[in-house]
């Protein structure tokens, strides 16, 4: 049975239902690149502009030699100094085979202005170039890059949340799942429509007629994610068996993204595993309802539960931050200090 879109979300959503939902499937995960680069341009036209927000972009060497860009959003008061706080790190979305922290670049203003909290964003590794675990340890390596240079950023290193919205909460979730292996964890975990599952491929009837994001898409997209790597909690974070000692976790999805089922079985594994879960189901809404159809009422339903999870992680209770790099200690002299690339404040030197 089909259920049916929320009435304030239906007219925002009528170019999905025909153009989206009802388009041939992408052949390849490059021509689906292109199908989801364009769209999310067009999903982000209705997102607030947030001036006062000032953006710097880091270049962050990781384990593999790989230079990775991250950016940070903060407001402009923040920037100029003032007293330390607590950071987010994000994971765009674009089902780990596209997006950019270019084509987010409103959203991630418009959380730093709305929550005053400072965003650094992640430009993760893509699949098919990368695959298996490449994505959440890139993530990872900026979290150790954000530790080790807490005072120059301006930031908390035991208050850093992870956050992510689809592929982005996926790579997250992952990132999350390697940090406790490793023996951390952020404050918490917050997951926007997060897309967990690599064996959700089959076609819901209830769902498809609504589908922004297709099983087809799913599948596409997560074969190029997997590629001859084996299909590990680190790449489908709905593959892990131990929960224990997560970070608290916050999780919202629409009920008409085929995501649904994977994170309502995600969010029991985690309060299995004793971890503190607030979840979210939001009725009638399909995947990619908060910023393409920002300018109805619906988006009263989602807003303010999703700034409270970010600004709460100020008050959280404070983490360990140890975080000792396996090859930090093979890197020469040169390696080790990376010039801060500078959009529009002040530079200066950075470890790693």
């Amino acid at each position: 049975m089909f259920l049916g879109i929320d009435p304030t979300l239906a007219r925002a959503f009528a170019t999905i239902e025909d153009g989206w939902g009802g388009r041939d499937a992408a052949s390849g995960p490059l021509e689906l690149r292109a199908a989801i680069d364009a769209a999310l341009i067009d999903d982000f036209q209705s997102v607030p502009r947030s001036p006062g927000v000032v953006k710097s972009t880091f270049r962050v060497l990781t384990d593999d030699g790989h230079l990775l860009d991250v950016h940070r959003y903060a407001r402009s008061s923040i920037s100029e100094g003032a007293d330390i706080d607590a950071a987010v790190l994000y994971a765009h979305g674009g089902g780990m085979i596209a997006g950019s922290t270019a084509l987010y670049d409103p959203v991630l203003r418009f959380y730093a202005l709305a929550t005053g909290v400072p965003f650094f964003s992640v430009d993760y590794r893509l699949a098919p170039e990368a695959t298996g675990d490449r994505p959440a340890r890139d993530f990872l390596d900026a979290y150790g890059w954000m530790i080790r240079n807490a005072i120059q950023l301006g930031i908390d290193s035991s208050r850093i949340g992870f956050m992510g919205d689809s592929g982005g909460g996926g790579v997250a979730a992952s990132a999350a799942i390697l940090a406790r292996d490793r023996g951390f964890r952020p404050t918490s975990t917050i997951l926007i429509c997060p897309m967990l599952d690599a064996r959700n491929t089959t076609p819901d009837p209830g769902l498809e007629p609504a589908a922004s994001w297709t099983s087809a898409d799913n599948a596409v997209a997560w074969r190029a994610r997997i590629g001859e790597e084996d299909l590990t909690p680190l790449v489908s974070p709905a593959d892990n068996i131990d929960f224990g000692g997560l970070a608290p976790t916050y999780i919202e999805v629409g009920s008409l993204d085929i995501f649904r089922d994977e994170c309502l079985r995600y969010a029991h594994s985690l309060v299995q595993g004793g971890v503190d879960v607030e979840f979210h189901l939001l009725p009638g809404a399909p995947h990619g309802y908060d910023w393409f159809a920002f300018e109805s009422d619906y988006t009263e339903r989602w807003l303010p539960g999703r700034i409270r999870a970010i600004q709460s992680i100020r008050q959280s209770p404070a983490v360990p931050d140890v975080l000792v790099s396996t090859t930090e200690s093979t890197l020469t002299s040169d390696q080790r200090t990376m010039t801060r690339s500078v959009d529009d404040s002040i530079e200066f030197e950075l470890r790693r």
